[in-house]
C-alpha cells in the first residue's frame, strides 16, 4: 500500500495553547483598561469592603494590623484600569486608613 505526503498538512496552524492570561486575569490585564464608570464602581467596592474588613477585625481586639488590606484594591485597581485611577485609589486609601488608625488610636 503506498502513501502519499501531504505538503498542506504540516503547514496547518496548530491550535494555541491555553494562555495563563484566561479566566478572570485575562479580563484583568488586558490591552485596553475597562470603563471608568466599572474602575470607579470596583475601587468604591474594594474601599468600603476593605474598610469594614479592617475596623471588623481592629474592634474584635486583634493586635495585628490588617490595614494592609488596603493594598488589594489598589492592586487590583492598577492592574485593570489606567494610572490616575490607580493613583486616585491609592490616594483614598491612604487617607482612609489614616483616618481609621486616627479614629481607633484615640477610642483605645
Amino acid at each position: 500500500m503506498r502513501t502519499t505526503y501531504d505538503a498542506s498538512a504540516s503547514q496547518r496552524p496548530k491550535p494555541a495553547p491555553s494562555s495563563p492570561r484566561s479566566g478572570l486575569l485575562g479580563v484583568l490585564l488586558r490591552p485596553q483598561p475597562l470603563p471608568l464608570g466599572v474602575g470607579i464602581a470596583v475601587a468604591t467596592a474594594f474601599i468600603v469592603v476593605e474598610t469594614v474588613l479592617v475596623y471588623w477585625f481592629q474592634e474584635a481586639g486583634s493586635e495585628k494590623s490588617f490595614r494592609a488590606l488596603f493594598l488589594l484594591g489598589v492592586l487590583v485597581i492598577s492592574a485593570g484600569w489606567r494610572f490616575g485611577l490607580a493613583l486616585a485609589t491609592t490616594l483614598v486609601s491612604a487617607s482612609n486608613d489614616q483616618n481609621l488608625w486616627m479614629t481607633l488610636g484615640e477610642a483605645a
